[in-house]
């Protein structure tokens, strides 16, 4: 397995673009993989430097309907004129930020343009469940989304008649790779909570270890207990994570000093290999 960091939100390598966004590019079970494609066309000059050619992705996944994670999505499909894009349909929903006082805030939605929309339709092949992707792919939820119990930010999505509710979060999935008995698990955001997306791979997947963990952890807004809580869950999987993206410095850094060797702090333009 291969893995490629084409946008994030830090770099340290010339030539190579940083982004508030996530963008991953995997070579895995027979397949290249795109899973999340950044906030904008970032990917394109990012994959372009690091030698990933986009047009030969044979499929890719939003993980959940965010701008900063499917904007680059247009510029991917311009290029790429075979690879699916896999998505709940729920993602198509239209999501705001929330107020402290419970309002609606900035426009966090999926951000195309309704000609990229329009373009982009036939291409998008909508998950349930959990969905097979082929030998060793699967994609798979949260039943309940925020009702899980894990949350850890809330968002307002709009209501067909107008007004908003709280996003339950039924749009947000996560990537598990199958290889040598062992799983590979990416999460773009973790919204739902890392916790409850651990425990529901571990009954989708019973026997089989997470090896593997790469993540948007989502602890940037949390207090120091939580991250700490969150260390400890990885520390007694065993597990090595790669935190990215909305983890945060300070919960990242926290992360890395508990989990040693077996946190791995990457940046756009990385490559890792097992």
């Amino acid at each position: 397995m291969e893995i490629k960091i084409l946008v994030e939100n830090a770099t340290y390598r010339k030539g190579i673009l940083a982004e508030h966004g996530l963008s991953v590019y995997i070579e895995a079970a027979g397949k290249k993989i795109l899973f999340d494609a950044g906030q904008t066309g970032a990917l394109m000059q990012n994959a372009a430097a690091m030698g990933v050619d986009l047009a030969e992705v044979e499929l890719a996944v939003l993980s959940h309907g965010h701008y900063d994670h499917s904007g680059g999505f247009p510029a991917f499909a311009a290029l790429n004129k075979n690879a699916p894009i896999y998505l709940r349909k729920e993602a198509l929903g239209e999501f705001h930020s929330m107020k402290r006082d419970g309002s609606p805030g900035g426009y966090v939605g999926i951000s195309w343009s309704p000609e990229e929309r329009s373009a982009l339709a036939s291409r998008l092949e909508f998950a349930e469940g959990v969905a097979s992707l082929g030998e060793g792919l699967f994609l798979f939820n949260v039943p309940g989304g925020a009702e899980a119990g894990g949350s850890t930010e809330s968002f307002l999505e709009r209501e067909a008649g107008g007004g908003f509710r709280t996003d339950p979060l039924l749009h947000e999935q996560f990537l598990a790779i199958e290889e040598d008995g062992q799983l590979f698990l990416f999460s773009g955001c973790s919204h739902t909570g890392a916790a409850p997306m651990l425990r529901r791979a571990g009954e989708l997947f019973p026997g089989k270890k997470i090896r593997f963990l790469l993540a948007g952890l989502h602890l940037v807004r949390s207090s120091r207990q939580e991250a700490e809580q969150m260390a400890a869950l990885l520390a007694a999987m065993e597990l090595t994570v790669a935190p990215l993206h909305c983890t945060g410095m300070e919960a990242a850094c926290l992360l890395k000093e508990r989990l040693g060797e077996r946190c791995l702090l990457l940046h756009a333009g990385d490559v890792l290999s097992f």
